[in-house]
């Protein structure tokens, strides 16, 4: 869990931490010194290797992302950048969303690919607030103002330009296709709490709208 503990962002020492659980919800180990602050969703700043070797944290308010060791807790490697949101793919590269001191952080601006070694061996300019791996098919969601799909090399293959705010979490289902969840902002026209499903060829399949505004969903593929 990633944990927004320090309600004091602005001066040292910061203590937000990564808290690790067993399977009875007993805290058994942390990683503290963190620098986080609230967001307006559910995006990936807490990412974990499918093998367990790793994890990466995305520090919205110290602006770096960070991997570290999953056992020991031990940091491997940093970059400084405004980043959102990070996810993993089964062969250890890191994607990660980086809005570049631009104007409106919530829509990003780069898609980097990051190795093992902490090192940016790729980047494209697409943007978005959350992002999810499809391995299987080798493709990437972005969600923010809109919703694109990229293939694993950076490059676009689609967009579906019907958010009217920002859409602040993506996750995947088993057929490819992805549900999306968006806020309402009051001062935003026409914005609305709503999930869609969106079909791998970017069609809009259903449309739920909300009373509640969804800050994170995620989709149980059984």
């Amino acid at each position: 869990v990633l944990d927004d503990c320090d309600d004091d962002f602005r001066t040292s020492p910061f203590e937000d931490a990564v808290i690790f659980f067993d399977s009875n919800g007993k805290p058994v180990r942390k990683v503290s010194g963190l620098n986080i602050c609230q967001t307006v969703g559910g995006c990936r700043a807490l990412s974990v290797s499918r093998d367990g070797r790793f994890f990466t944290v995305c520090e919205n308010v110290a602006n770096k992302l960070s991997a570290y060791q999953l056992e020991t807790g031990k940091r491997l490697w940093s970059l400084d950048g405004d980043f959102t949101s990070a996810t993993i793919s089964r062969n250890g590269m890191v994607y990660a969303l980086n809005s570049a001191n631009s104007i409106n952080p919530l829509y990003g601006k780069l898609t980097q690919v990051i190795d093992q070694e902490g090192r940016i061996v790729r980047q494209a300019p697409a943007g978005g607030f959350d992002l999810a791996v499809d391995a299987d098919r080798n493709v990437l969601w972005l969600a923010g103002k809109s919703v694109k799909k990229l293939d694993l090399e950076l490059k676009p293959l689609l967009e579906v330009d019907s958010i009217r705010w920002c859409a602040v979490s993506v996750d995947l289902n088993r057929d490819g296709s992805v549900w999306v969840a968006e806020r309402k902002h009051p001062d935003v026209t026409q914005s609305t709490n709503r999930i869609l499903k969106i079909s791998q060829a970017g069609q809009i399949l259903k449309t739920v709208g909300l009373r509640l505004s969804p800050f994170c969903l995620r989709v149980d593929r059984s």
